[in-house]
């Protein structure tokens, strides 16, 4: 039978391991993943485009972009004519060759992501430290020819606008008119729905 003094000395060694245990491994980490994981817990965007169901995905013919504007003194959403975004705005462009993610005003893009499988959406997912980490977004889905003449955009950009980030998690579906886009079904905007996440 074990004595007193000797469950004291067990129960010492035992929280010693413990915390010797947490100090090697650190605190809960999640993984590197594509989306930016990096380990660290961080908020993740993701935004899904639906265009006319009698439509598809068409990448040969235009271009769909998502348009971000971070900056802590914006009061709406970037305009639908793409020489009017102003310098740091963000976005993301589907083309004939998948997703890239830039900054207006720098020339670098980034890839991030194949070309969609589905007919008549598209869906991405960015990370927070991508746009910033922003309190607040305003943002605009737009469609356009291949010389980035719009053919349609949100009517109603202003709901999506995320008003305070850290509200999470964050569903948000916002409607567009139908039948108004220049360049026909393949590049109406239907609906966009902007989602945040911790995972």
């Amino acid at each position: 039978m074990i004595q007193r003094n000797n469950w004291k000395r067990v129960i010492v060694y035992l929280t010693i391991i413990i915390l010797f245990t947490f100090i090697i491994n650190g605190c809960a980490r999640w993984p590197d993943d594509p989306n930016g994981g990096n380990g660290i817990e961080q908020k993740l965007l993701t935004i899904r485009v639906d265009i006319n169901s009698t439509g598809v995905i068409d990448t040969n013919n235009g271009y769909y972009y998502i348009v971000f504007d971070t900056n802590e003194n914006a009061l709406s959403p970037p305009d639908d004519n793409i020489d009017d975004w102003e310098d740091d705005y963000y976005y993301i462009r589907l083309d004939e060759y998948g997703f890239y993610f830039g900054e207006v005003g720098t020339t670098q893009e980034e890839y991030i992501g194949n070309i969609p499988s589905t007919d008549n959406y598209f869906q991405i997912t960015v990370n927070f430290d991508k746009l910033g980490d922003p309190e607040k977004v305003f943002m605009n889905v737009i469609t356009t020819d291949r010389n980035d003449e719009a053919y349609d955009y949100m009517n109603d950009a202003s709901s999506l606008t995320i008003s305070d980030t850290d509200f999470v998690p964050y569903n948000n579906i916002v409607s567009d008119f139908q039948q108004d886009s220049l360049g026909g079904v393949n590049f109406d905007i239907a609906q966009a729905t902007v989602t945040i996440l911790v995972p």
